[in-house]
Parts: C-alpha cells; structure tokens; sequence
C-alpha cells in the first residue's frame, strides 16, 4: 500500500482589481447597445437579432444578480474601458498575448505565497503540475514555474491544460499520485492553478453566436489562482495535515 501524502501547504492571489455588479451591468449594456448599433432594425432577421440581443442581455444580467457574487477580480484597472477600445471583441493573439504575461505572474504570486506559509527549503519540490483553462504557451505554465523558482534541473513539468472547472481538483489527484511514487521521501510535488478569465469575455457582436452557454463564464469567473504543496504527512512542519485519500465521482477530493 503506497505511504498518504497530504497539504502541506496552501497559497493563493488575486489580481488588484475587482469588477462589481454595477460595472458588470454596465459592460453588457454597453455591449448589447454596441452591437445593436450595426444592426438594421427594419430587416427582420436583423430584427429578431436585436431582440434575441436585448434578451439575452437581460438574461446574463439577471444570472448575475442572483448569482451572489459581489464582485469579480480581474487584473484590469477598467475593464469596460478595455472592451470598449476594443469594439467588444479583442483578438485571439490580444487574449493570449495577455494571458502570457499575467497568468504566470499571478501564479507565481501563489506559489511565493505558499512558500512563505511553510518555510521549508523550495529545492525539495521535484515535480510541478499546473493547471489553466483560459490560454496557453509552450513550454507551458509549469516550465515558467520551474524556471521563475530556479528549481533542481530534473525537476519535472507536469501539464494539465484546459480541464475547466474541474481543473483544481485534478492537478491536486494527480499531485496525490505522482507523491505517492516518489522514491525520495523528503521530495514533494507542487500543484498550481492559474486563470486570467477578464480578456475571455464574449458578447452580442455579429460574429458571436447567441448561444447561452458562452456567457456563463463572464457571469461565474474572475481571475485567480492557487498552490498547494503535497508531500508526505511528516514534512508538515506543524503536524496540520489533510491526508488525500482519493478523488470522488463528482471530481471532489477525498481528505481524512
């Protein structure tokens, strides 16, 4: 039977700036009245798209509000500004030029965070497995944290991409596992997650579709990240632990 392993330790961040419902409000008016504005309303196919427009408009607002979320951070200082500038539509190359340059750097924060919480020497970290849904670089998000911490050379980068929701979870499941076989019991893996969603947003434009779906990320989402230190259970430096004991049917971790 393979040794537990368990959280050692726990860092997370958040970009400075939030977006409240209010302002949440006001981008997808905006946006709606945006692209409503290149429409002809005396066309009736562009009349029944002002309309789905207007409605669904309404409807992400709606979604909002009763969501229970007071505000969502994000790394932009104005982001209807941001999306105005940009006609509502910033390009694939903006988004993932953008996701280049925060996601790493809000991950980072994480891990230095989570870090200082343990105290322990960063060099026994061998394994790095890192998780993002909302853009992508090679050699990746868990090179650039290798890289940024000036680990050992054989540490290894471990890519878990685009997983969505789940995405926290499975980097923790499969921290759990690779830990379980390290043959060095002082060596430990570190699980990060990392997500720039405020560039992500899709609106009402003519080239979008008016299917639902794509707007709940907007309504559910900010930007955050988090890592977690997973070790064995005698490398905590206080005796706190939470033993991953396995992953539920559902994607939830099981802890004792």
């Amino acid at each position: 039977m393979s040794t537990p392993v368990c959280l050692i330790s726990v860092g997370i961040a958040y970009p400075p700036y939030s977006v409240d419902l209010k302002t949440f409000t006001t981008m997808q008016k905006e946006a709606a009245d945006h692209a409503i504005k290149k429409l002809d309303a005396s066309k009736e196919e562009q009349k029944r798209r002002i309309a789905d427009i207007r409605e669904n408009c309404d409807w992400v607002i709606a979604l909002a509000e009763a969501s229970g979320i007071e505000k969502r951070h994000t790394h932009l200082k104005d982001i209807v500004q941001f999306y105005k500038d940009r006609n509502f539509f910033p390009t694939t190359q903006e988004r993932a030029e953008i996701w280049r340059k925060e996601c790493p750097a809000l991950a980072m924060k994480a891990v230095d965070k989570c870090l200082t919480n343990w105290g322990g020497d960063k060099d026994r970290i061998r394994t790095v497995v890192a998780h993002s849904t909302t853009g992508w670089d090679v050699p990746g998000l868990a090179h650039h944290i290798i890289f940024n911490l000036e680990l050992p050379q054989d540490a290894r980068a471990v890519p878990v991409m685009f997983v969505g929701c789940q995405g926290g979870m499975t980097i923790l499941y499969v921290a759990k596992v690779i830990a379980e076989s390290l043959e060095n019991a002082n060596h430990l893996v570190l699980a990060v997650g990392s997500e720039t969603q405020s560039p992500l947003g899709r609106f009402y434009d003519e080239k979008c579709s008016l299917e639902r779906s794509i707007y709940m990320p907007m309504v559910l989402f900010g930007e955050g990240a988090a890592a977690s230190i997973i070790g064995r259970p005698d490398l905590s430096k206080d005796g706190k632990k939470f033993s991953i004991v396995g992953m539920g049917k559902h994607g939830g971790l099981l802890y004792s």
